[in-house]
């Protein structure tokens, strides 16, 4: 069986964190390795814990989830991004191409990260098996 994806939840709702996080530890495919209330806090995780995956909310204070995106395509991250947003899919292609791997919004997080998670392990053994 293979090791559990790590990763960060960042967003700036605390109340949604906390739900996020509560159903992420009932997902054995995962473990969280924290969880961050701004961009600068997701980005200083990110460098430091190197995860897996990030869960990025796009509006958050101090620094949106854009700019963190952005910063990360520029550093070549290897952490898979995941964008969590309540806004509507106009900007879904937008943020594929500068390196997210998928967007979800909100409401259908728990429908769909579960299915995300097991695509981003598939991708992740097949470019270690080459």
């Amino acid at each position: 069986m293979s090791s559990p994806l790590r990763l960060i939840v960042a967003d700036d709702s605390a109340v949604f964190r906390s739900a996020l996080c509560q159903y992420l530890s009932s997902l054995k495919s995962v473990t969280v390795l924290g969880e961050a209330e701004d961009g600068i806090q997701a980005l200083e995780m990110v460098n430091r814990l190197s995860p897996d995956v990030l869960l990025l909310d796009l509006s958050m204070p101090r620094m949106d989830g854009y700019a963190v995106l952005q910063h990360l395509h520029a550093q070549e991250s290897s952490v898979s991004v995941i964008i969590l947003t309540g806004h509507p899919d106009a900007y879904f292609e937008q943020l594929l191409k500068q390196g997210a791997v998928a967007c979800i919004e909100k409401h259908r997080a728990p429908l769909l990260l579960a299915q995300t998670f097991a695509h981003i392990k598939e991708r992740k053994s097949a470019a270690h098996s080459t």
